[in-house]
């Protein structure tokens, strides 16, 4: 389903000229990192998100 998906967006980007295409996902997600990997996405930047939960 993931490269379904990501074939959609990035013909749904060329089809409406988008000048960049930017996925975000989590580090620990290996599956997504590794599926951006295989279609030549690289990582720009990190952050750090802390969240507490009340």
């Amino acid at each position: 389903m993931g490269k379904t998906l990501l074939r959609a967006a990035e013909e749904f980007a060329v089809k409406n000229k988008a000048s960049k295409i930017q996925v975000v996902t989590q580090g620990a997600n290996k599956a997504a990192c590794a599926l951006y990997n295989s279609y030549g996405y690289r990582i720009e930047k990190v952050e750090y998100f802390y969240h507490f939960w009340l």
